[in-house]
This record gives C-alpha cells, structure tokens and sequence, in this order.
C-alpha cells in the first residue's frame, strides 16, 4: 500500500501564527465600528472564548461565532453585527504573522518534486488569505487547498475528507493525514478509513505520533508501510507504519485466514494505545465474519491459556512486549496456543499486501477466564511444590503482570508486595530493575521476581539481592521440574551449563519462542525456554510464562542463592553490531568460519569453537543486527576471546 497522498492540518503542523497582532488590530477595528472601546471588547471577547473552549459544538469554537457572541454581548444584536463580524475576520488574516515550520518547509519542497505524490491541505477558512502568507513563508503552493468553505461545515468534520477522496481519486488507505490535534485532525480522518499520523506529541493524546515530518518524506520515497512492521516472530512498529488503520485491515484478514467462521480470542496488555488497536481489530474481525471473544487485559501466556481453553481457532495479544512506549504490535497464537510460525505469518502478510478478506457479519462476545488462568497454574505448581513460604517483591512495570503473578503467588501462600513503578519495560537488562535489591532490603524480602510488559519474561534477584541471569534461571527451572528421561527444548544461543547440568535430553532449535515452543510440542517436553527470561512448562500452557515461573522460582527462594552456586562455571559475553544486510553477512561469515574453525552448529547462524571458548554468530530476528555471544571458562577468556572475533570479523 505506497502512499499516494499526503495531507497537511495547515493549522500549526505546518506553520505557527502570531495572532497577538492580527487581534489587536481586529479589536480596534470593531471599536471604530461599534463605538465600544477595544479593550472592552477584547475582555468581552475572552470571556466569550473561554466560556466555550471545551464545546462539543464546532462551531461554537470558530472565531465567527466568538465574535459574534462577543458583540451581542455588548448590545449589538446578530442581524446587525454579521458583516462587522466578516469584515473584522478579513482584518484579523490580513495582520497575521505566519512563520513557516523549517522541517515542514523542508519536506513540502521534497515531496513537490515527486509527481505521483498528490500533496494536500486542510485548512482554516480564507483560502486567499493563507496561500499568501504561506507563499511569504517560503511553503510552496500545494497540490490542493480544502478549506470549511468548501465543505459548507466547520472542522471537525469527514467532509474535508471525503471531499479530498472524490477529487483525487484516491482510495483512503493510500491516503496518510497529518495533524498535531487528535479530535480536530484526525478522529474524523479515521471514521473513513485514512491513515494518519499526530505531529508533536500532546498532553492527554493517544500515542499515535510522528518524531519528526521528515519520515513522511521516506514515506513517499517509495516505503512501503507492511514490511516496516512485520517482523519475524510477530508485529511490531510504530506510527505512522503502525496504526488504527493497520489494526482494522489486520482484522479482516485474521478474520477470513482459512475458510469457515472463524473463533479467535484477543486480549491487550496494560498500554493505552493497546486499547486503541484492539478496538480497530475487532472491528476488522466482525467484519470479516468471525466470532471474537474478549478476554480483557492480561499477559500473553493468560490470551495462551484463553485460546486453548475456549478452543478457539486463534489467538491475537496486542502488544509490543518489552519494546519502549512508543511502540506496539500484536502477536498471533494457535489453538494449542503457541505463536505462529514464519510460514503462517508470512500468509498472513501476503493477504494483508494484497487486501485479501472475506466480507459477512460477526459477533464479539466476552469472557472472564481468570479464575480458570490461575487453577490451571496452581495445579500445575502443586505436582512440584506444596506452597510458597517466602516473601515475595513482585515488579510489574506497570504491565500485564498485576492480574496474575500476585493473585497466584497469594494463592500459594506468599507474601506478597507488589511494585508498581514506571521504567523500560525490558525487565531482561539488569540496569533496569536496578532498584530491587534496595527494595528487598527494605521489606526483608526473600526474592524480587520482574516482568517485562505482557509478562512472557520474568527478571529474579535472589536472597542477596544478587542478579540472576537468564541461563542460570534456566538451569534452576530445570533443576526443580526437570527428571531423569525428560526433554528440554532449548534455543541455540543457551549456555552449556544446562547441558552439564540437567538430568533431562536437551533438544536444540532455532532462537525464537515460536521455534522453540512448537518444538517442544512436538517432543513432548517438559520445559522449554531461552536464556531471555524466556521460559515454558507446555503442560501449563504452551506459551512463555513470568507468572508461572515468578511461583517456581519463589517456592526456591531460600535456597536460590546456593543453587546458584552449584551451577557449572561459565562466563558469557555478548556484543551486537549494526550492518545493512544481515543475511548476507553471515552467509559471509560462515564460509570464513568453516574454514578456520570447527563448526557446531549452523542451526540458527553459526556456532563455533574459538581456542576453549564457544561462539555463536547469528542475524538478530528483530534488527538489522548481528548478535555474538562467546562462552568461556573465565571472564577474561571469554572476554579476550569476544575481541579477537570481533576485530577479526567487525573491523
């Protein structure tokens, strides 16, 4: 879908006014007309103003109306004071000052030079007036001008909208609307279907917004807007690539992906926007023909659970996990739970490309399946351990968490202190969370389990306030579930401690949960995880559990920091770097390896031996980034060992 359109608010997005002038001379104006003196009518006009800010009535908000209002105010009554009021309004455009935005300059002048891009703008009234001043402001003339005279109503309105689609002939989801007010701008952009994007992020708005105008010219420089935020594992981007209408088209393809009627089951995490798209996204499912059942605000193993449970024939979590705020996406489940592999996702953006959905009408309705949530957990918990007897910090991150992970803990006997406390969402980063161990001193507390923003990662500092990182979280899970015969399914990128520690076969798969859980299925295993905080007990639900886990490690806490003791010797370091084209540099790099090295495995990049170190180089999933990781004995073997590979393959 190129956008073939973009439209302006003229109004602030692309140039600010210095009215301070213009309504001095207005008042002045009406004062040699009326005989009333201007200061008196400014006062007048202000009360007026600010009487009637908040109206729903747009135009009750015009500055025809204000005035109007302002001089009947004084004596004048309406049938006299029309013309005064047209001719004080053509004063007042006549003395604004407009200072043209530089970025808005800048990227109206670059979009001009791009015939197919069709560049309007919607406007304030006084058409003549405005193409004047923007003119004087170095803003080039625009393709097209649609002001409330055309339309015969005052914004907010669809019809400056629906008249700009039956002039250009474009279709609206080809169409992107640029504002900086979300109700004025862009609410009624969105009734018909526009994409659109909030310029300047204000106060009390959805988070919909651009950083700067310039994307909007990567934008007509041929991007298009799918592959932006189809990523590998799920859906992940922020406006204007990720947005309403995005989520709405999302809908009627998820709605019509096989044949038949289809059930799906959607549940959000705590972010605003996520509200936002879950609404567009039903909307598009019912659309489409599908019963959807909500089940509300949870983590995404607790949607996991819903779709298995309701036996549903699919699942979406609207989320971006641990990404920053600005961000959001959704992730697609199966029946049995567990998130779509590549080739049904890639599916599902071949329909999307090419607007492929079925038409019918659907149904939503909505189910409380909490209390069923936790009892599956408790049972689960309870053929390891009989109860939990520690003091527990739970650190939601202001996430998903807060519905399940202490309602569980409290139901096992925990006691329990919940943190509600804004930060990165990423509870996997160490420097994140860096405030618990304090906290755990200061509510003598046993353990601090954290969670990323739908809850499928967990973070645990032990009894001393000690970080416990992901492959050792690995290797404790194991050591409390996992008996001789069992499997573990394992990603790549995890440590040979577990190996040398489990009693289990481990089976390893390509990193990534939808790899690693459908790989657990199919094995039949007991526990499956990645050393991300990334871990799964499929007979609870086949999805990655915080809230299970936060229960597992909590029943070990008094012992946690000992455990952690008895684990194999390992040091782990890893390092990332940014390329253009991840695929070809490591197709590169393993001719190179196999050469010089002995290869261990080229399941997901290459993984290699260096001297008695471990490597493993592989294309992140997510980035254009290329991940090292080296595994030695000693810190400093590994660290010695990191920087020679780099410098021999990264220079």
């Amino acid at each position: 879908m190129p956008i073939k359109c973009i439209a302006f608010d003229a109004d602030h997005t692309l140039y600010s006014i210095n009215s301070v002038r213009a309504y001095n001379e207005t008042f002045e104006f009406l004062s040699n007309r009326t005989g009333f003196e201007s200061e008196k009518i400014r006062r007048t006009w202000l009360n007026v103003v600010d009487g009637i800010k908040d109206s729903k009535d747009p135009k009750k908000r015009s500055r025809e109306y204000s005035t109007a209002r302002a001089l009947e105010l004084l004596g004048i009554p309406k049938s006299k004071s029309g013309k005064r009021v047209k001719e004080a309004l053509k004063v007042f455009w006549e003395n604004v000052e407009v200072k043209a935005n530089p970025l808005a300059r800048e990227t109206i002048n670059e979009l001009k030079k791009r015939k197919e891009v069709v560049v309007a703008v919607l406007s304030d009234e006084y058409r003549e007036h405005l193409k004047k001043k923007l003119a004087k402001a170095g803003i080039p003339e625009f393709d097209l001008m649609i002001c409330p005279e055309d339309t015969g109503e005052m914004k907010p309105s669809t019809r400056f909208y629906e008249m700009l689609m039956d002039i250009t002939r474009i279709n609206p989801n080809e169409i992107l609307m640029i504002g900086d007010s979300w109700v004025r701008d862009l609410e009624p952009a969105q009734q018909l279907g526009l994409m659109t994007a909030l310029y300047r992020k204000h106060e009390g708005t959805p988070e919909f917004f651009i950083d700067s105008l310039k994307e909007i010219v990567d934008i007509a420089n041929g991007k298009i807007f799918v592959p932006e935020f189809f990523k590998s594992y799920d859906i992940r981007g922020k406006p204007p690539y990720l947005n309403p209408q995005v989520a709405l088209l999302l809908g009627k393809v998820m709605g019509s992906l096989i044949p038949g009627r289809l059930t799906i089951v959607v549940g959000r995490d705590t972010k605003q926007t996520s509200g936002v798209l879950e609404k567009k996204l039903i909307e598009g499912m019912v659309k489409a023909g599908a019963t959807v059942i909500q089940v509300g605000m949870g983590p995404t193993d607790f949607v996991s659970f819903a779709t298995n449970h309701l036996k549903a024939d699919f699942g979406v979590m609207v989320t971006s996990s641990h990404l920053p705020p600005e961000y959001n996406g959704f992730k697609f489940l199966y029946q049995e739970g567990n998130g779509f592999m590549n080739e049904d996702l890639a599916e599902l953006k071949r329909k999307f490309m090419k607007n492929e959905y079925s038409r019918a009408s659907g149904v939503v309705k909505k189910e409380d399946v909490l209390e069923q949530y936790l009892d599956m957990a408790e049972k689960n918990f309870k053929k390891t351990f009989s109860g939990i007897d520690s003091k527990v910090i739970v650190d939601t991150g202001l996430g998903a968490s807060k519905y399940t992970a202490a309602p569980l803990l409290e139901r096992l006997g925990a006691d329990v202190i919940t943190i509600e406390r804004k930060r990165p969402y990423d509870c996997a980063e160490e420097k994140n969370i860096s405030y618990l161990p304090k906290e755990m001193i200061k509510a003598k507390a046993d353990i601090a389990v954290s969670f990323d923003l739908d809850a499928d990662r967990i973070a645990v500092f032990d009894s001393m306030g000690e970080w416990v990182n992901g492959d050792e979280l690995f290797c404790l899970a194991d050591k409390a579930i996992v008996k001789s015969g069992d499997k573990v399914v394992a990603s790549i990128d995890t440590s040979q401690m577990l190996e040398e520690s489990t009693k289990g076969t481990i089976i390893h798969t390509r990193v990534g949960d939808p790899f690693v859980i459908s790989e657990a299925l199919k094995q039949g295993a007991i526990l499956a995880g990645e050393p991300n905080g990334h871990y799964c007990f499929p007979r609870f639900t086949a999805y990655n559990s915080g809230t299970f886990f936060s229960a597992v490690f909590s029943a070990m806490a008094h012992d946690l920091h000992d455990m952690r003791a008895s684990l194999p010797e390992v040091s782990i370091k890893r390092r990332k770097f940014e390329v253009e084209n991840p695929k070809v540099v490591i197709v590169q790099l393993k001719r190179e390896i196999r050469k010089n090295f002995k290869v261990i495995s080229e399941l997901d990049g290459v993984k290699f031996k260096a001297g008695n170190a471990t490597a493993l180089i592989r294309a992140s999933g997510t980035s254009n980034t290329i991940r090292m990781i080296v595994e030695a004995r000693t810190e400093a073997e590994a660290e010695e060992v990191l920087e020679i590979l780099a410098s021999r393959f990264f220079t």
